[in-house]
């Protein structure tokens, strides 16, 4: 394989300074991105910045462009990116679409994650274990451009903080469009259920076409179930601008300690990273447009009122 090559550098200084949801998986993304692109030195990878070889999905619209490219292995479509920052985020997204669900559940170590993900990239016998013979590498080179960064030294759009780990991402059915809207608010619930199970079935399957975005369950687990770039269906009238989160309760419940901190660091990274005003943090029934009436979400953040609900996110949140 080639030497890497001064744009890949530049890729790997990017990818140190990004906030991603595994930072410990940067080393096997990075290893993998190094065996793709051959260091950086792929057609695909200086004319396209697409360093993975990832092939042309639908759900890449928001990431890349779609580009008929002259591989290897055939003519095929494939992902054209406009800027490294977003073939670093369209590579995290690729993911998330079959045959890679699941992959949550081997993130614990980078040897996990690319030996599931592996097999479901590429048929080439012996790919997970090709990454892994990278893997050193791709950790002195992370190493090497973290030393010489000053804290500081941070794009002016990055985001202090890291999404909190989500336990497993689960797919709701009932999801849309948000047709251009951007979020400027996150609607707080509580499910009405003792179990997050229970509303993880509810949300794959009702006839009211119900879903939320996060469930937070009584231990701190976060699951996820739409994607925050679509719209859930979760606040009837506000659903167009909303990030809606679910917590794992019945009536007369207050948060547990863990629901309280995963909550918090859940919001943190929400408002920072969609520039929310903490203002417009509500409670299910008091959402500005929302044309219905709920007791959600209840006495979860102290009283079943809008100052309880404002009280808590200026203790936590502003």
């Amino acid at each position: 394989m080639s030497a890497v090559t001064p744009l890949f550098m530049k890729l790997v200084k990017d990818y140190a300074l990004a906030a991603i949801e595994f930072e410990h998986l940067k080393p096997v993304t990075l290893a993998q991105w190094m065996l793709e692109s051959g260091r950086g030195s792929s057609k695909l990878a200086t004319e396209h910045l697409n360093f993975a070889g990832l092939k042309w999905r639908d759900e890449m619209v928001d990431f890349a462009s779609k580009i008929s490219y002259d591989a290897h292995d055939g003519t095929d479509f494939y992902c054209e990116f406009a800027t490294k920052e977003k073939f670093i985020q369209g590579y995290w997204h690729f993911i998330e679409r079959p045959p890679y669900d699941g992959w949550r559940n081997h993130a614990t170590t980078g040897a996990s994650y690319i030996e599931y993900v592996g097999p479901r990239y590429t048929p080439t016998a012996g790919y997970a274990g090709a990454v892994l013979n990278l893997l050193g590498e791709a950790q002195g080179l992370l190493s090497s451009v973290s030393d010489t960064l000053s804290p500081l030294h941070v794009p002016a759009t990055s985001n202090p903080y890291v999404k909190p780990l989500i336990r497993e991402f689960i797919r709701s059915p009932y999801h849309s469009s948000r047709n251009g809207a951007t979020i400027r608010k996150i609607v707080l619930h509580y499910t009405t259920a003792s179990n997050a199970q229970s509303t993880i079935s509810w949300f794959q399957n009702n006839p009211k076409s119900v879903s939320a975005h996060y469930i937070v369950d009584k231990n701190g687990d976060i699951y996820q179930m739409v994607r925050d770039s679509e719209r859930a269906h979760h606040c009837k009238g506000a659903n167009a601008d909303t990030i809606g989160i679910e917590h794992v309760a019945v009536a007369g419940d207050k948060l547990t300690v863990q629901q309280q901190a995963a909550t918090v660091a859940l919001i943190k990274w929400l408002v920072a990273e969609y520039d929310i005003d903490p203002k417009r943090i509500t409670g299910h029934d008091f959402t500005p447009g929302y044309t219905g009436h709920t007791d959600c979400p209840n006495v979860l953040f102290g009283a079943f009122s809008e100052a309880a609900i404002n009280a808590w996110v200026a203790q936590h949140i502003a």
